[in-house]
């Protein structure tokens, strides 16, 4: 899916509410979001999936202290909500896997 082309009216650009949202949802930039990105090698930073799996990609924080873990496609970023961001849910699980 490719981006519309860029506006002669600097607002209406994707980059424009892009940076804005990232701006009031996380402190951070557009260019801060791509370096953060870039340093983890363009890939969701639990499964290194090169695809976002979905429409974006995820920015994972957490929603206590707002620090940005990292990006993440969206099929890791649903299992971390599904599992509440409970460390001891994500225990379990595993546990459960390892003796299924």
């Amino acid at each position: 899916m490719g981006r519309p082309l860029l506006s002669p009216y600097p607002y209406l650009s994707y980059e424009y509410h892009r940076n804005n949202n990232l701006v009031r949802k996380y402190g951070i930039t557009l260019k801060e979001w791509n370096s953060l990105f870039d340093n983890q090698g363009k890939v969701c930073k639990i499964c290194g999936a090169d695809d976002p799996r979905g429409k974006n990609w995820h920015t994972d924080h957490n929603h206590t202290t707002g620090f940005i873990r990292g990006i993440l496609c969206g099929w890791c970023n649903t299992g971390i909500g599904k599992l509440q961001e409970n460390p001891e849910l994500f225990a379990k699980a595993l546990e459960y896997l390892k003796n299924g």
